[in-house]
């Protein structure tokens, strides 16, 4: 009995396939289901692309890339020229810019300088003067003090060793004072002279 039921089963499902087979929509259906189950990847690529559509896609890659090209190119180009005009800038300050300032400033120190120069001799013509006029007065305390002033603050000054020699013999001479001191100064003055000329 198991055995003519197997039969029968069987039998059912051939008319089903026979019906199937004769209905269009059944066998595609079937290549279909054939197609997916045998090959996936066959069901993919089923459409060909069409070459037109394929350089169009090949095109605007293209494009693409050399768009992003220019673009860092751009970039690139930018940096550089501001690192060039960075450094020019750099070099044309340190040539053309800093050199007149370094002039100016040369100028200026030797203007200094010279007004320096003119204040220190208007400082000794006024140690040396006042001495004298102290000594004019016979105030001899005072005309030696502005003449001592003068020959410590400026040591290679003739005028000024001469002017203290001059109030210090002439205290010696009337108040009978500080007369080997006045010796002593005019010994030095003449020793210095003597080594300048040799």
């Amino acid at each position: 009995m198991s055995y003519g039921g197997s039969v029968a089963a069987m039998l059912l499902s051939l008319r089903n396939n026979s019906a199937l087979a004769s209905k269009t929509k059944g066998v595609n259906r079937l290549k279909e289901q054939l197609n997916n189950a045998s090959s996936p990847q066959r069901a993919l690529y089923q459409n060909e692309v069409d070459p037109q559509k394929l350089k169009r896609i090949q095109k605007e890659i293209i494009e693409r890339f050399r768009a992003e090209r220019r673009r860092n190119n751009l970039i690139i180009g930018s940096i550089f020229i501001l690192l060039l005009a960075f450094l020019v800038g750099s070099v044309w300050s340190l040539l053309f810019v800093s050199a007149p300032h370094k002039e100016m400033d040369i100028t200026l120190q030797h203007q200094i300088d010279q007004e320096n120069e003119i204040a220190k001799t208007n400082r000794l013509n006024f140690f040396i003067e006042d001495g004298y006029k102290w000594l004019d007065k016979n105030n001899f305390t005072n005309a030696i003090y502005q003449f001592e002033l003068a020959v410590n603050e400026f040591p290679n000054s003739h005028d000024a060793h001469i002017g203290l020699i001059k109030a210090l013999l002439k205290q010696c001479e009337i108040e009978k004072v500080n007369c080997e001191k006045a010796r002593d100064e005019r010994d030095r003055l003449r020793a210095k002279i003597e080594n300048t000329q040799s």
